[in-house]
This record gives C-alpha cells, sequence and structure tokens, in this order.
C-alpha cells in the first residue's frame, strides 16, 4: 500500500471503531476517553478530519445530550478544541 492510502485507512479504522463504541449505551463508561481519543484524532489530521466529521458530530451531540449536567461541560468543550 503507498503511504497515501495507509494515512487515510489508519484514521477512517480507528474511527470507526470509536463510532461503536460511543453508540453502545452500557459503555458510557468509556465515552469520555472515547471523545478524548476522536479529539486527539482530529487534532492530528487537522483539515483532513472533514470527511468524518458527519459520522462524529452527530454521536458527539448524542452523547452530550444523554450525559449528566456535569459531564456535558466537558464533552462540550471536547467538541470546541476539536
Amino acid at each position: 500500500m503507498s503511504a497515501g492510502l495507509l494515512e487515510d485507512f489508519y484514521p477512517a479504522v480507528a474511527i470507526a471503531i470509536l463510532m461503536r463504541y460511543i453508540r453502545d449505551p452500557s459503555l458510557y463508561q468509556h465515552h469520555r476517553t472515547v471523545v478524548q481519543a476522536i479529539t486527539f484524532i482530529f487534532k492530528s489530521l487537522g483539515s483532513k478530519c472533514i470527511p468524518y466529521l458527519s459520522q462524529v458530530v452527530p454521536a458527539y451531540l448524542h452523547v452530550i445530550r444523554a450525559s449528566e449536567p456535569i459531564f456535558r461541560e466537558v464533552f462540550s468543550l471536547f467538541l470546541y478544541e476539536a
């Protein structure tokens, strides 16, 4: 595989797996870590993260709405940082 394909492959796979975690309500205790990981990936990708926004933003919003008020601010900050 060429380096360009690998640059796109690994973030795509990581984001897809993290989206599975964030969509699973039984894994709620891991949602903060998932949000941190996605934020880190987005910061690393820079403008290359744009294709993944349609996957991530709805899941982020759902987590923010479903979380306890004390965590809403924390999750909102992660969204703002990305």
